[in-house]
């Protein structure tokens, strides 16, 4: 009979204990995380053509995305961010704001290098909310 007890002493306990671990380790998943890449990109806002040489990705742990892309001018986008479906190296990107008067809406991915800790690729397609003119970019990291 005490050895019984101690069983189901022992068996609640752990249960507690996992019970308030798990939330800790699902939470662990969408960490802030900056990421940057030099390489060839192209970004096209209306008629206007940019090549893109950096960029700087910061995914803040709230949801929200700042991204640096670095060309003959700055420019500043920022939006919302998550895990995608597809792959643990892919990101989905909604953009929601720029630098630009007006800003811009539209949607990309930002893919992760093997290493987990760069950028690889990053594309995506918005459309100013004043202009109505396109604004698109494609750059690949060296």
């Amino acid at each position: 009979m005490q050895l019984k007890r101690k069983h189901q002493i022992l068996f609640v306990t752990l249960t507690t204990l996992l019970l308030l671990l798990i939330p800790a380790f699902a939470f662990q998943e969408q960490k802030s995380r900056v990421a940057s890449a030099d390489g060839e990109g192209t970004l096209r806002i209306g008629r206007e053509t940019f090549k893109v040489s950096t960029v700087v990705v910061k995914l803040i742990e709230d949801g929200t995305a700042e991204i640096t892309l670095v060309t003959d001018i700055t420019v500043f986008v920022s939006g919302t961010w998550k895990r995608s479906n597809d792959s643990e190296k892919v990101i989905d990107v909604n953009i929601t704001g720029a630098a630009t008067k007006g800003g811009v809406e539209g949607s990309g991915k930002i893919f992760i290098s093997d290493d987990g800790k760069s950028l690889a690729k990053l594309k995506f397609q918005a459309v100013n909310k004043i202009t109505n003119r396109s604004v698109e970019l494609d750059f690949v990291a060296k």
